[in-house]
């Protein structure tokens, strides 16, 4: 299998960014987690070009997966044929992995098979014993370091997830990393964790969830992350970001954006988040592209948390990413003329 037109394929999973060789950690609880894994990550975010392998010792997933490829293929648009391209997705459910084991799979799987992603689900439930038989918490720490200079020296992405230990439940404050169960250097191996922390239910089994993101491992964001406010859709299979901040779950505003310019991964792909006069979320994206003379140029467009689009540039010079970024704010402006959009410093 040819894995280089996976290189530039840059999917939309919410709270991750796409970056081939960093390793992920997800916590939270066991449903929270499976929805996550499942759902965005599986079932809808990984796209027509990404080959995933999902090790979940004694999970029994096989009875999933016909359900998680009709979902992928729901999502997937149809080829000239007509027929519709998913991806393959590899279960491994034995019933014991060691961490030995789990890295011969993973090697031979990229090599055969063209993975990209990876996902351990759970990752406490791998045998971290190579490591001398010590306490849980040095087998964790251990296997997250191999599972980092794994997926650094194969290029993918590995996601693994774990539990949040019973002390943030009563907290009264969002979890941070150091509660994540059996893990003390996360924020040492993992280049992105995602924290899941479930609020309250809604009307027709709606849930709402805070997704933290406390590394920073968005370019410029302060050590204290980013609070993304998202629900469960209607089937319960996967999250959404809230198309507002959500007022509703609390007497405040859950999810305030940076109103900062994040880069997107990979590329020189940035998005800035702002809200409007009704409390609508927006990204204001610049999304950069080559001409045949190899000059930059760009597109900006605002995109509503909600999938409105609208492009407000479509062919931008931007060699000189400062401009342009003020270019874009400026235009804006001019689309909400009654709202302040200023860039924090």
């Amino acid at each position: 299998m040819n894995i280089d037109r996976h290189l530039d394929y840059q999917p939309d999973i919410l709270g991750m960014l796409w970056n081939p060789g960093d390793l992920v950690l997800v916590a939270g609880s066991a449903v929270a987690r499976s929805i996550y894994i499942n759902g965005n990550i599986i079932a809808k975010g990984t796209g027509p070009q990404i080959p995933v392998a999902l090790f979940s010792p004694g999970g029994d997933l096989r009875w999933r997966m016909d359900r998680i490829m009709r979902i992928r293929a729901s999502s997937m648009a149809a080829n000239e044929s007509g027929d519709r391209m998913v991806p393959p997705l590899f279960i491994d459910d034995s019933p014991h992995m060691t961490i030995s084991y789990l890295v011969s799979r993973i090697f031979h799987m990229t090599e055969s098979n063209g993975v990209r992603m990876v996902i351990v689900h759970p990752l406490h439930s791998i045998d971290g014993s190579i490591f001398d038989n010590q306490s849980k918490e040095v087998e964790m720490n251990g296997i997250l370091r191999v599972l980092k200079a794994l997926a650094a020296s194969l290029k993918i992405m590995i996601v693994v997830s774990t539990k949040l230990s019973d002390r943030s439940l009563g907290k009264g404050c969002l979890p941070t990393a150091d509660d994540i169960l059996y893990v003390t250097e996360a924020e040492k191996h993992s280049d992105q964790i995602i924290l899941i922390h479930h609020v309250k239910n809604l009307e027709n089994d709606i849930q709402c969830y805070k997704m933290i993101l406390p590394v920073t491992q968005y370019e410029g964001l302060s050590s204290c992350g980013l609070v993304i406010n998202a629900i469960t859709d209607n089937a319960g299979y996967c999250f959404k970001r809230a198309t507002t901040a959500f007022k509703e779950v609390e007497n405040r505003v859950v999810e305030q954006p940076m109103y900062r310019w994040i880069k997107q991964g990979a590329g020189n792909y940035w998005k800035f988040s702002f809200l409007d006069s009704s409390f609508m979320g927006w990204d204001l994206l610049l999304e950069p592209f080559l001409l045949e003379d190899d000059s930059q140029h760009g597109r900006i467009s605002i995109c509503s948390w909600a999938g409105e689009t609208n492009v407000l540039e479509e062919d931008a010079y931007c060699d000189d990413i400062s401009f342009i970024k003020h270019k874009a704010l400026e235009l804006a402006r001019r689309h909400f003329p009654d709202v302040d959009i200023q860039e924090k410093a």
